[in-house]
């Protein structure tokens, strides 16, 4: 409503200020509306092609950076993968021994469930909302005393965790049934540590610790190197760190809780809701928690960026309708309006391909003001932006000129439409037109 009393107001104002002696001596092909209409009409095309240009470069920005994070390689297969937490309380599960006995035989009789190609168990899966840090050491830097402490991401993991994910191994082995706590601490870490703390991938036999009791590193030697797994914080850009991966039936503390993680063949919610009774029938009032499929799970973690693109997709594609019918509507009008002017063109031995240039030209005129305000605009207003943005500029140069270039070019087309009408004009009857 308000749009409309000032969509009314602004003409009417023009109307009621205008010169009775002076509108009276307008041409008649001008009808009713003067100087000021006409300008206002103008004005308002370029500010809608502003506009357009604005939202379509911010709509663009987005797309394109949705697309690069749809497009980058997570680290693992998502398909077929389902994942599930048992928890585990201190009061029923004092001892280590008990949870890493329960772990193994749930693990045992998953794998005995059709359709399950391979099942693990882990502290923490690959885009988990949880996270957790230990501090770590290298031979060389044990050595120095001057060196501080450092962190990194730590994950406790059973056999066949990477397979499962099918994480790659860049170098070495997985950990097998006899990486227990008897036996000497074997570490796996990705290759984002690797490069960061010793700059190469040929760490097989590297001594480090990812453990630190009263001064006292207890070391461990790194068995393997896995490709990197991107973590996907809800709303913002996929990143990588540095990890280092435990044995899970090493640890010497009890777990609160652990994740079991299946790849199957068929649709992976039925086998786990299999995978849920195999556990209460291990243990009846074991709680089965965060059932979900890893498809759902990256789904989720898109939803941020994938909403605000298609929010600013929406707006620019109305403010593109709306640009080109203003352009269309005004070069319409100026073509009724100038009838009679185009008809003694005509007359005079104009060329009917001078009218389309005449009209075209003021069309273009028009677009190209609204395309620099609106390129001039998006450079102050697409920074406001950069923080969702992932992988692409807020001011990247091929999105500016692909935009303006485009809608250039449609509201140039638009225009053809009332110029093609303008060149059939009968000079005899556009004479009589009053």
């Amino acid at each position: 409503m308000l749009a409309a009393l000032l969509s009314g107001l602004a003409p009417a104002l023009l109307s009621s200020r205008q010169d009775v002696g002076f509108a009276m001596k307008e041409s008649a092909a001008a009808g009713n509306a003067g100087a000021g209409h006409n300008l206002l009409r103008q004005l308002l095309v370029v500010g809608e092609i502003a506009l357009a240009v604005t939202l379509v470069i911010g709509a663009t920005l987005a797309l394109r950076s949705f697309a690069r994070i749809l497009s980058l390689d997570p680290g693992f297969r998502p398909d077929h993968l389902v994942t599930m937490r048992i928890d585990f309380p201190a009061f029923r599960f004092a001892k280590a021994e008990q949870v890493t006995g329960f772990v193994q035989q749930v693990l045992d009789s998953s794998r005995a469930i059709p359709g399950v190609e391979s099942a693990s168990a882990g502290l923490l899966f690959p885009m988990g909302d949880l996270a957790a840090e230990t501090v770590f050491a290298t031979e060389e830097s044990a050595k120095d005393p001057k060196s501080e402490r450092q962190m990194v991401r730590v994950n406790r993991v059973a056999p066949d965790f990477f397979r499962t994910f099918g994480i790659r191994f860049l170098a070495g082995r997985d950990f097998g049934s006899s990486d227990t706590r008897d036996k000497p601490s074997v570490f796996i870490v990705n290759e984002a540590f690797a490069r960061k703390v010793f700059g190469s991938l040929d760490v097989l036999g590297k001594r480090v610790t990812a453990d630190n009791k009263s001064n006292s590193f207890l070391w461990g030697e790194i068995v393997g190197v896995t490709s990197n797994v991107r973590d996907l914080d809800p709303g913002g850009p996929p990143t990588t760190k540095p990890e280092i991966f435990l044995p899970l039936f090493s640890q010497p503390s009890v777990a609160q809780g652990v994740f079991i993680v299946a790849r199957t063949k068929p649709d992976p919610l039925p086998i786990a809701a299999a995978i849920r009774d195999r556990i209460w029938a291990l243990d009846k009032d074991r709680p089965v928690t965060s059932i979900k499929t890893i498809d759902a799970e990256m789904a989720e973690h898109n939803a941020a960026p994938k909403s605000q693109s298609m929010l600013l997709g929406i707006f620019g594609g109305l403010g593109f309708i709306l640009a080109l019918v203003g352009v269309y509507g005004v070069m319409s009008y100026m073509v009724s309006q100038q009838t009679r002017e185009i008809g003694i063109r005509m007359a005079l031995g104009a060329a009917p391909n001078g009218i389309l240039r005449l009209v075209v030209s003021h069309g273009l005129k028009l677009t190209l003001a609204g395309v620099a305000i609106g390129l001039g605009a998006s450079l102050a207003l697409t920074r406001f932006i950069s923080s969702l943005l992932f992988g692409i500029s807020p001011t990247d140069p091929l999105t500016f000129a692909a935009v303006a270039i485009s809608l250039t070019l449609v509201a140039v087309a638009a225009c053809c439409i009332p110029a093609r009408r303008a060149m059939s004009v009968d000079p005899m009857i556009a004479l009589r037109h009053e």
